[in-house]
């Protein structure tokens, strides 16, 4: 790999993106409550796959749970690569499953309160799961 250099250019691309596509959701013709909210939790589960497997890509794992630019620089091209796949595999899987349950969701009329319990347990169980990853 070239130079790592500390740079937050990606990061901030990517959060410009998901705000427009939250933006978006008001221009969603014959759109209830239930649909919005649904969409909302993919476009966040899906950016935050997005996020692990760009970080995956560029080895930029500064970018979250704490780790610094020094520690990063510091650590081994195969190590970073191989933190930031552990996470994007969990955040991925999380992804996949909560579209295959939207699916579910609005097929059999879940009620919305559901949706939002099990998407918020769901997304920090995720996020916890991921603390006992380890950089080296």
């Amino acid at each position: 790999m070239k130079e790592y250099k500390k740079s937050y250019r990606g990061f901030v691309i990517l959060m410009v993106v998901f705000v427009v596509a939250l933006f978006a959701l008001p221009f969603i013709p014959n759109a209830d409550a239930k649909v919005i909210s649904i969409i909302i939790f993919n476009i966040m589960n899906l950016w935050m796959a997005l996020v692990t497997f760009v970080i995956y890509k560029t080895e930029k794992i500064y970018w979250f749970t704490g780790i610094s630019y020094e520690e990063a620089l510091n650590t081994p091209s195969e190590n970073r690569r191989l933190y930031a796949k552990r996470h994007l595999q969990r955040f991925g899987i999380y992804a996949g499953v909560f579209v295959i349950y939207s699916v579910i969701s609005v097929i059999c009329n879940i009620p919305i309160v559901v949706d939002i319990v099990l998407e918020t347990i769901g997304i920090v169980g995720v996020a916890i799961s991921t603390i006992n990853i380890k950089v080296n």
